[in-house]
């Protein structure tokens, strides 16, 4: 992904646009896969780089906080291993109910009184536990709840990624169309020379506002 947002902004960088070449809907679909690159491509220097660098700055808080949670669930997995005998490969209800129950024994006698049969887990098969004290089981309880929020939390991120986007597109919709632009610039002026009364120097002059 990285790779082809560098070559389009290398291509962009290396292309000279005349202000009749760029289109907004082009811009747009630039923003969408990364803002700022749509307001790079209108030469709007002032907007793109917030946007860009806002975005940076986002996916690179996810990436940080999503391996940071990753790395304490391991973490939790691990002590609960080393300290329960805890089986591995297993899914992640497997491995939130080991910290709510001593014993896989334990465990499968509230669900026979509650009659879950069918959540009835057997020790022969990859699904036992036993904790060596109920210390170590709140330590591993608190952890994996721990990174559990963080990896949640991460979520939140790639909302504000999508926020960022829209952003960026409002901002290029908002702007005015280059056709727009140069029939405000352009204008008519009458220019007289010093023979003006005699009407033998009258001229039209365009200008033009770059």
């Amino acid at each position: 992904m990285k790779k082809y947002i560098l070559i389009i902004i290398l291509t962009l960088s290396q292309q000279s646009f005349s202000q009749n070449e760029k289109s907004k809907p082009i811009a747009i679909a630039l923003s969408a896969l990364f803002p700022g690159l749509g307001e790079y491509y209108l030469s709007e220097n002032n907007n793109w780089k917030a946007s860009a660098f806002s975005e940076v700055a986002i996916v690179g808080s996810y990436i940080g906080i999503k391996n940071y949670g990753n790395d304490l669930k391991n973490d939790s997995r691990n002590f609960a291993f080393v300290h329960s005998n805890a089986q591995k490969n297993q899914d992640d209800l497997y491995y939130a109910r080991i910290g709510n129950y001593s014993s896989v024994y334990r465990y499968n006698e509230y669900t026979l009184q509650e009659r879950n049969y069918d959540n009835l887990y057997l020790p022969a098969e990859n699904y036992f536990w036993n904790w060596d004290n109920e210390t170590n089981r709140n330590e591993y309880h608190s952890l994996r709840v721990k990174s559990d929020r963080i990896i949640e939390n991460s979520s939140f991120l790639i909302a504000a990624m999508f926020v960022n986007r829209a952003i960026s597109i409002f901002r290029i919709i908002g702007l005015k169309d280059a056709s727009q632009n140069e029939i405000n610039n352009w204008s008519l002026q009458m220019k007289s020379g010093e023979n003006f009364q005699n009407k033998k120097n009258i001229s039209l002059v365009f200008s033009k506002t770059f």
